[in-house]
């Protein structure tokens, strides 16, 4: 009888144990996007990329952003600058990268820093940029459009440029962006969506970068056309002098975004040189105090009503545990 009680307290602490470990490694927010697919082009000094989100707990200590480096890069050489408040906030860290998981070709750049006792529920920004004055490095952070991600083209060793046309079906309904792979963009790029049975001009859009892309996606976002599905659009593209895009024999390299675009409340978008852009974010995580308590609140948060069942189950099934030790001892 003892050794069955020994073992049913032992599943339980066990079970405790395993939620206090797992709190220790759980963010405050995190944007990811599985597979990362969009890197935004290399870090440019004149217009640097960066994200405005709303802090959950006190003690913000540290935020990570996903990167890939176009060539092998050294975490030194990037920093990050925090302001409270939004893009244009009081400066209130500024931390040079600490290291670069997996080091050599992307992963989480990790910025640590002094925590911010007071974060919980504040408005902060942050900016990625070279470290030391560099006017650029080659490391492009990834963005999360906010959309689903639907089929499309992703390598090609040709190189379009001036007006670029092509054609795309959409497989799914409320098609709400193109995406295109720039090898280099300066200036602005304009879009024209046509309907291809019609041949009516049914959407345009248009970005103008404040600082070259180098090898980065540029996505175009127009109002959501609901009925898409199985329809078939053509698109035209105006380029500015000098810029390319990447294409393979069937034309532009190029993806599209479908759906409503609604994400989680304290993410504010990407920044990107002041510019404000409520349509994507940068793949971040931020890391605030953590504890059990925040776990057990995640999971009532996110099971609701079942969670009482799963703690019943869990308990249940220490006891049967604990019965059949029992059991088998005697």
């Amino acid at each position: 009888m003892r050794i069955g009680l020994a073992a049913f307290f032992v599943a339980l602490l066990v079970g405790a144990a395993a939620l206090f470990v797992a709190s220790r490694a759980l963010p405050d927010l995190e944007v990811r996007t599985i597979p990362w697919t969009t890197p935004a082009g290399g870090l440019q000094a004149a217009a640097p990329p960066g994200q405005v989100f709303t802090c959950a707990r006190d003690g913000l200590r540290r935020i990570d952003v996903a990167v890939t480096p176009v060539e092998p890069a050294q975490p030194e050489n990037l920093e990050l600058v925090l302001r409270a408040g939004g893009p244009s906030g009081e400066v209130v860290r500024t931390v040079v990268a600490s290291a670069l998981d997996p080091f050599q070709w992307g992963g989480w750049l990790r910025f640590e820093f002094e925590s911010v006792a007071d974060s919980s529920g504040q408005r902060f920004a942050f900016e990625l940029r070279p470290a030391g004055g560099a006017p650029a490095s080659h490391v492009a952070p990834y963005v999360r459009y906010r959309g689903h991600m639907g089929r499309g083209t992703w390598q090609g060793e040709r190189r379009l440029s001036g007006t670029v046309e092509g054609e795309i079906q959409s497989e799914e309904p409320d098609l709400r962006a193109l995406a295109f792979s720039a090898p280099h963009l300066a200036g602005r790029i304009a879009l024209t969506l046509i309907d291809a049975e019609s041949g009516a001009e049914l959407r345009s859009a248009s970005f103008e970068a404040s600082a070259p892309i180098e090898f980065g996606w540029v996505v175009l976002s127009f109002e959501r056309l609901r009925d898409s599905r199985w329809r078939r659009y053509r698109y035209r593209l105006e380029l500015p002098p000098g810029a390319e895009l990447q294409a393979d024999e069937k034309g532009a390299c190029s993806f599209p975004f479908h759906g409503s675009g609604r994400v989680d409340a304290r993410l504010g978008g990407m920044t990107f040189g002041g510019r404000e852009l409520g349509d994507r974010d940068l793949n971040f995580r931020a890391w605030s105090d953590t504890g059990p308590s925040v776990a057990w609140g995640l999971l009532r948060e996110r099971l609701g009503w079942r969670l009482m069942p799963l703690a019943l189950l869990w308990i249940a099934a220490s006891a049967l545990l604990g019965y059949t030790v029992g059991r088998a001892r005697r």
